[in-house]
């Protein structure tokens, strides 16, 4: 949905899909290591980073990362997250299957016909549950605010991102802000994928436009 101009580089975690027979790895800031070592090779052409949820957090912990190291995005998105300093370590109670089961549910992010397969929550319930535990364990550390202008997205009633939370993404950079607030919950992109794609498409245009000589 992106333009043919803009490269889109996805993003897989160990322990999911080609990479299901790798462990997960449970804490964000070692998720964003991994994530600054393979990205190296690709950053020579200007670039963005796009996180949902907690790959919002991860984005900006790796951008942290970045710029400790002389190297800086164009952008930061992110999207259904509250700002880092707004996070608190949580737990989530999803001890048990059935637990986790009714935690998505309420979610209401996940194609019903989930519920229903046996063999596919197997497969995807040790993953969701790593996945919230990193989420819910990530503490934020005070540090230089980033260099890189963020967006910010989010749904208007999302459990799980009030807009005033998100809003506070402001605090965390010294360039501009900017925030957009859409219908719907958490999963809020399931219906607004391409005005949110549209969206990044004229940001980083009128990015490379102000950057070209």
């Amino acid at each position: 949905m992106l333009s043919p101009e803009i490269e889109v580089l996805a993003v897989q975690y160990p322990g999911r899909q080609d990479r299901r027979s790798e462990s997960c790895i449970e804490d964000v800031e070692s998720i964003a290591d991994c994530i600054v070592a393979e990205l190296r090779p690709w950053i020579d052409l200007p670039f963005a980073l796009f996180g949902h949820s907690m790959g919002a957090t991860i984005a900006f912990e790796v951008v942290r990362r970045l710029e400790e190291i002389d190297i800086y995005p164009t952008m930061l998105f992110v999207s259904a997250r509250p700002a880092p300093s707004r996070i608190q370590a949580v737990s989530v109670d999803v001890g048990d299957d059935a637990a986790l089961v009714e935690y998505l549910r309420k979610m209401s992010g996940t194609d019903s016909r989930v519920f229903l397969d046996n063999d596919i929550l197997q497969m995807v319930l040790p993953t969701l549950r790593s996945d919230l535990k990193a989420a819910g364990s990530y503490i934020f550390k005070e540090g230089p605010l980033l260099r890189v202008p963020i967006s910010a997205h989010v749904g208007d009633c999302d459990p799980n991102a009030a807009p005033d939370d998100v809003a506070v993404w402001s605090a965390h950079s010294k360039s501009s802000f900017e925030m957009t607030v859409h219908r719907g919950g958490h999963f809020y992109l399931n219906e607004h994928l391409s005005v949110v794609a549209d969206s990044v498409v004229t940001a980083l245009s009128g990015l490379v436009r102000r950057a070209a000589p």
